[in-house]
C-alpha cells in the first residue's frame, strides 16, 4: 500500500483562488456536465431530509453574524462570509461547501463553519489569511448518472442543483469541499465531476466513492479518521487510499467517534417526538477542542504566515510563538456558561495545550494545521512549456542526452544525464509548486553534470518532510556520486536548510560518501536553521556548509510595493548572512528577475512581474549555479 495511517502532522485542506467569476457562473449552466438543473418556472423539490439527530444548544451561538463572520441565508442554506478587516484591499477570498452526512441537520456543523470563517480573516505578524466564504446546504448533494426532469429529482439530486445556484452567486473561480460521512462519497464525485473548478476536498469520517477516482487530478486530498469510529474505522479508510493522489492526507484523531464531528444530540435516538428544536449539551469537552484540530491542526500554529514571510516579508514577520494563541475573531471558544451546562465538562481535567507551537525541537517537527493548507492555497498548475520539458519528443529535449523518469515507489523524478556526475542535488519545492514545474530547471542543471532528484511532499509543502526525503535520497541514490547539495525553491529555502542541518557530519574530514557540501536557495530564506549558532557551538561540519543564495531583483516584493533595488539586499542582510559563517556565503542576483520564473507554473500572486524571459533567467541561474558547484567541489 502507498499510503499508510499515521500520526496527525496537519488535517483538512481546502485550496482556493478567486478568478474573474465568468467560470463559477458558467459551470453551473454547463449541459455538458449532465447535472440536474432548475427549471427556470418551477420550484425545487423538497431537498431537506428528516434529520437523525438534533443538533445541540450549543450550535445555536454559532448561527449568527459576529465581529469577524457575517452569517446569512439563501436558498434555505446558511452563508459563513469572513468580514475583512479596513486595509487590507484587493485580498482573495476562498471557497468552501460542507457536505453534510446523509440525514444530519445541517446545523450540527455550523461550529466549524463560523469558526474556519473566522480563522480566514485573523491577522498575525501584518499578514491577513485569505477570508473564506462557506456554504452549509440543508441537505447532501447526490450526482444524477442522467439528465432528469427536475419534477422527477429525488432531494439528493435537487440539492445539487440547490448547490450550484448557490456557487453561483458568488465570484469565485475556485472551491474546495468537505464531505462528512456518508456525504464525503457525494463529496468525492462532485469533486471529480466539477474539477478543475473545485481544487481540494477533504474527507471527514467517510470513504471516498467507488466511482470516483481522484488519482490523476490536481487536487488536494485529505481523508480524516477517527480512531474509535465503528461507522468508518481507519482500516476502512486504509482500504480505500489506492484512488488518491499520491500527496493526499491520510491521519487519525485518537479517542475521536463518528459522532464527534457534528454537534448533535449524543446518544441518537430517533424514535423520540421532539418538540422542541435544540437537543441539550452532550459531550463538548470533546467536540469543542476538536472543531480547533480540525482547523488548526494538533498544535496551534503560525506556520503558514512564516512561510507567506519567507517568500514576501522580512524578519520582522516571522516569530515563533511560545505559548499557544486561539485564532482571532468571534467565538474563540464556547463561553463557560455553556460549557458548565455540560455534565462531562472538567476543565481541570482538559489536555494541556503543548509550549512548543511551530519549530520543535529534540527532534525537530512541524505541526501544521489548516493555516498552511487552506486560505488561499492551491496547487500550482504546470504550464504547457513546463511539461514539454518532462517529453522525450519535444523539441526543447530533442538531441538531449537526459532522460528524466518518475520513480512511482520513492514518489520522486530523477534526471540523468552523461556520467560521471559533478555532483547530486536534492530539490525541495516551493509552496504547493508540483515537481514536473521544475523540469524547466533540474533538465538544464542535469544538461551540466549533475544528478537531479526532486520528491513530491506531503501537500507538496517540502518543509514538512525535507530531512526524512532527502536520507531517503542519500540511502537509495547516494552511492551514483559522492558530493550532495541540497536546492530549494521559496518555501524549499526552509528545507535546503533543515536536511543540512540535520546532515553536518556528512561534512567533516572524517565523514565517508555521500557528502552534503551545502545548499542553494532560490527566492527563499533558511525557516529556523542556524549555521553560525552551530559552528559556534563546536559543531565542524556546519562551520563548512556552503550555501547560494540566487534571486531575482524584482523579488521578496508585493506586485503593488513601489520597486526598490535595495529590498533583496536588506532581505538577504536580515535573514541569511547572520544565518552563514562568514565566507560561506554567494550572493547572486539575477538582474530583473522574479519569484516564480524558476518554475514553470505561470504567475504567483502577489509577487512583481519580472522584466527579462523566464529562459533568461534560467540560463543566467544555471550558470551561476555550475560555476559556484564546481568551486566548492573541487576544493
Amino acid at each position: 500500500m502507498r499510503h499508510s495511517l499515521r500520526p496527525l502532522l496537519f488535517f483538512m485542506m481546502v485550496t482556493l483562488h478567486q478568478g474573474q467569476g465568468h467560470e463559477a457562473k458558467a459551470a453551473s449552466q454547463d449541459t455538458a456536465l449532465r447535472v440536474p438543473r432548475q427549471a427556470p418556472d418551477r420550484q425545487l423539490p423538497e431537498v431537506a431530509t428528516m434529520p437523525k439527530c438534533r443538533p445541540i444548544e450549543a450550535v445555536e451561538l454559532f448561527l449568527n453574524s459576529s465581529e469577524t463572520v457575517e452569517v446569512t441565508q439563501d436558498l434555505g442554506a446558511y452563508i459563513f462570509e469572513g468580514i475583512i478587516p479596513e486595509g487590507f484591499p484587493n485580498v482573495i477570498r476562498a471557497g468552501v461547501v460542507i457536505f453534510p452526512d446523509i440525514g444530519y441537520d445541517a446545523r450540527a456543523y455550523a461550529p466549524l463553519a463560523h469558526r474556519l470563517t473566522a480563522r480566514g480573516v485573523e491577522i498575525r505578524g501584518g499578514l491577513l489569511d485569505h477570508p473564506v466564504i462557506v456554504v452549509l446546504p440543508p441537505c447532501t448533494p447526490c450526482m444524477a448518472t442522467e439528465d432528469f426532469d427536475v419534477e422527477q429529482l429525488r432531494p439528493c439530486q435537487a440539492c445539487t442543483s440547490l448547490v450550484l445556484q448557490l456557487l453561483g452567486k458568488f465570484e469565485l473561480e475556485k472551491w474546495g469541499l468537505i464531505g462528512f460521512g456518508e456525504g464525503a462519497k457525494a463529496a468525492s464525485v462532485f469533486a471529480e465531476t466539477f474539477y478543475p473548478r473545485v481544487k481540494a476536498i477533504s474527507i471527514v469520517g467517510g470513504i471516498p466513492d467507488a466511482t470516483a477516482n481522484l488519482k490523476d487530478k490536481n487536487m488536494l486530498v485529505q481523508l480524516l479518521g477517527g480512531e474509535s469510529d465503528v461507522v468508518f474505522p481507519p482500516d476502512v479508510i486504509a482500504a480505500h487510499l489506492d484512488k488518491l493522489p499520491i500527496e493526499a492526507l491520510v491521519a487519525t484523531l485518537p479517542n475521536v467517534t463518528h459522532d464527534d464531528f457534528s454537534w448533535h444530540e449524543y446518544p441518537c435516538d430517533t424514535s423520540k417526538n421532539h418538540t422542541d428544536e435544540y437537543a441539550p449539551n452532550s459531550r463538548l469537552k470533546t467536540r469543542d477542542p476538536l472543531v480547533d484540530v480540525l482547523i488548526l491542526g494538533n498544535y496551534t500554529t503560525s506556520f503558514y504566515h512564516n512561510i507567506l514571510a519567507v517568500e514576501t516579508g522580512g524578519v520582522d514577520d516571522m516569530f515563533l510563538v511560545e505559548e499557544p494563541s486561539r485564532y482571532d475573531g468571534f467565538p474563540h471558544q464556547l463561553p463557560k456558561e455553556v460549557l458548565r451546562s455540560d455534565p462531562e465538562y472538567d476543565k481541570e481535567t482538559e489536555p494541556p495545550r503543548p509550549s512548543c507551537i511551530l519549530y520543535c525541537p529534540e527532534p525537530k517537527e512541524w505541526r501544521a494545521g489548516l493555516s498552511a493548507t487552506v486560505f488561499g492555497l492551491y496547487y500550482k498548475e504546470v504550464t504547457a512549456e513546463g511539461l514539454e520539458w518532462l517529453d522525450e519528443n519535444s523539441t526543447l529535449t530533442q538531441n538531449d542526452t537526459v532522460s528524466a523518469r518518475f520513480d512511482e515507489e520513492n514518489l520522486w523524478w530523477v534526471y540523468e544525464g552523461a556520467t560521471p556526475y559533478k555532483a547530486g542535488m536534492i530539490m525541495f519545492v516551493g509552496r504547493h509548486v508540483p515537481p514536473e514545474a521544475y523540469a524547466i530547471l533540474l533538465r538544464q542543471l542535469a544538461r551540466k553534470g549533475y544528478f537531479m532528484v526532486c520528491p513530491y511532499a506531503p501537500i507538496l509543502l517540502s518543509p514538512l518532510n525535507a530531512v526524512e526525503t532527502g536520507n531517503r535520497v542519500l540511502e537509495q541514490l547516494g552511492h551514483i556520486v559522492d558530493d550532495w547539495f541540497a536546492i530549494g525553491h521559496s518555501a524549499g529555502g526552509v528545507g535546503v536548510g533543515d536536511f543540512c542541518e540535520a546532515n553536518t557530519a556528512r561534512n567533516t574530514v572524517r565523514s565517508q560518501p555521500p557528502y552534503v557540501r551545502g545548499g542553494i536557495i532560490m527566492a527563499g530564506v533558511f525557516g529556523f536553521s542556524n549555521f553560525t549558532l552551530m559552528a559556534a557551538r563546536g559543531d565542524t561540519g556546519a562551520a563548512q556548509m556552503e550555501f547560494m543564495e540566487l534571486v531575482g531583483t524584482r523579488d521578496f516584493s508585493r506586485y503593488d510595493e513601489p520597486d526598490d533595488p535595495e529590498r533583496c539586499h536588506a532581505r538577504i542582510e536580515q535573514s541569511m548572512r547572520t544565518r552563514v559563517p562568514d565566507g560561506h556565503l554567494t550572493e547572486v542576483y539575477i538582474d530583473d528577475g522574479d519569484h516564480y520564473q524558476w518554475g514553470a507554473y505561470g504567475y504567483q500572486f502577489p509577487f512583481k512581474t519580472a522584466r527579462i524571459w523566464q529562459q533568461e533567467q534560467i540560463r543566467a541561474g544555471v550558470e551561476a549555479m555550475d560555476l559556484w558547484l564546481m568551486d566548492i567541489v573541487a576544493r
